[in-house]
């Protein structure tokens, strides 16, 4: 018996040893090719993004940086399928207030979209005469809008009033949420790649929701009584700094940005970290002669500040590369000073180091004051103080419809003609290589006797 036993362990052992043979001489095998692979796709990005370089060191006048950015707002609303519609004024769903120190947090839920709702907390200065300038905040890819209390309360406290969104698929906006487990259904970054796959399927990008949503909360601001809307910024850091760049991009009526921890460059970013998330990956970006300075230089003149920590997994040298030629386009409207480099120590989103320089900046420019407030620490509330909906969740406690549902009602603009459909599919997925003749297929049909017999051969076109 004890014999009979050792035996079968010894076999499962010597299995998983060869398993584990196996394995590392595939991992062996497989580890050169990815670098080679990698390699290759690098050197086509790089030499994309020296092409891009040598174009924009052509343009030395303001009406070709104001053409420049003409081309680039076009081609980056092609990229993601356009912006969608939406109603004004903006349907609100009002919630619960809480008292904080010197401001209250209003729990609103706002459409972006008709039954598409994005959860948000409001931070209103308690004192001062309005209307107040305003700043729209974006949480990187965590928790949510609970994340960003310590500073929606510093802008609340120097008289600023603060949206705080919850992201897609972040907070109380989780797409694939499932009560039984109370949880979403798949893990908490894939909200995003999922969302993404059923935009890719109909020539879309998913950064259209998440840009709409801004846009949408810039509405809410304006619409308020007590917002100043001639003065409303954006700040986001990591997954909010991309949020934060695409809006203020592509929203003009942001007065100021400042974008942290995300601005890099293709050249420094392909061969070290490589591309991002869904929303922050847009096809064929780098083909189309895009860089990351784009998104600073469509906001030009406008103040803005890159905010960038040296230890980043974003590459620190790319912000540097960034914000080289962003300095001389904002210089072509005599605006270089309305760009600043903010640099601070650290990985990434370790903002405590430069967080009084950074609140100086959109403080002083949101409220033209010259006195710049100190940022402070502030004891958070209870989760549940900061929770909108009543059951923590939009779907079930709104009924919203989610990515996919919105992507399934799309009017398909995109289709047409088969052949129409398979070059966009080709031009998008940069496929050169051409299909071969159809094969003759030969079918075979069994008879009387039971036997299969060759019938005449044809071709399935």
């Amino acid at each position: 018996m004890l014999r009979g036993t050792f035996k079968r362990c010894s076999l499962i052992l010597a299995l998983a040893g060869m398993c584990a043979a196996v394995q590392v001489r595939v991992q062996a095998q497989t580890t050169p090719a990815l670098q080679q692979l990698n390699s290759y796709l690098n050197g086509i990005g790089i030499a994309q993004a020296d092409a891009r370089a040598q174009k924009i060191a052509t343009i030395h006048t303001r009406e070709e940086a104001d053409q420049r950015q003409a081309e680039v707002r076009s081609k980056i609303l092609k990229l993601i399928g356009g912006l969608p519609e939406h109603p004004r004024p903006v349907r609100v769903k009002q919630f619960a207030t809480v008292a904080g120190d010197g401001f209250r947090i209003e729990n609103i839920a706002y459409e972006s979209l008709p039954e598409f709702y994005v959860t948000a907390n409001v931070y209103v200065p308690a004192s001062g005469a309005g209307p107040f300038p305003a700043i729209v905040i974006t949480p990187g890819h965590g928790a949510g809008k609970q994340s960003e209390f310590n500073w929606a309360a510093n802008f609340a406290r120097a008289g600023i009033v603060a949206l705080v969104v919850d992201p897609l698929g972040q907070g109380e906006r989780m797409q694939h949420y499932d009560p039984e487990i109370a949880s979403s259904k798949i893990e908490r970054l894939g909200e995003h790649e999922h969302a993404s796959l059923s935009s890719l399927l109909i020539g879309d990008h998913v950064s259209r929701y998440f840009i709409n949503d801004g846009i949408s909360g810039v509405d809410y601001l304006s619409e308020r009584k007590d917002v100043d809307a001639r003065h409303i910024g954006a700040f986001g850091c990591s997954g909010g700094g991309t949020i934060t760049a695409y809006l203020a991009a592509l929203d003009p009526r942001i007065s100021v940005a400042a974008t942290a921890c995300y601005i890099t460059s293709l050249k420094e970013l392909f061969p070290t970290q490589g591309p991002q998330d869904a929303e922050q990956t847009l096809p064929r970006f780098a083909a189309e002669g895009l860089d990351f300075a784009d998104w600073v230089e469509l906001a030009a003149p406008r103040p803005y500040a890159i905010v960038s920590t040296m230890q980043d997994m974003f590459p620190f040298a790319g912000a540097q590369q960034t914000y080289d030629e962003a300095k001389r386009f904002y210089g072509l409207f005599g605006a270089a000073d309305n760009l600043q480099w903010i640099t601070g120590p650290g990985g990434h989103g370790n903002l405590g180091p430069i967080s009084n320089q950074l609140l100086a900046f959109l403080a002083t420019n949101l409220k033209a004051s010259a006195t710049a407030p100190e940022f402070k620490q502030f004891r958070a509330p209870d989760a549940d103080d900061l929770t909108a909906t009543h059951t923590g969740q939009i779907s079930t406690s709104l009924n919203s419809k989610t990515v996919e549902s919105l992507n399934r009602e799309r009017p398909s603009i995109r289709t047409g003609a088969p052949n129409g459909i398979r070059a966009e599919i080709r031009q998008t997925a940069a496929i050169v290589a051409q299909p071969g003749p159809s094969p003759t297929v030969s079918v075979h049909e069994r008879g009387a006797t039971g036997r299969l017999s060759r019938s005449d051969a044809f071709d399935p076109k």
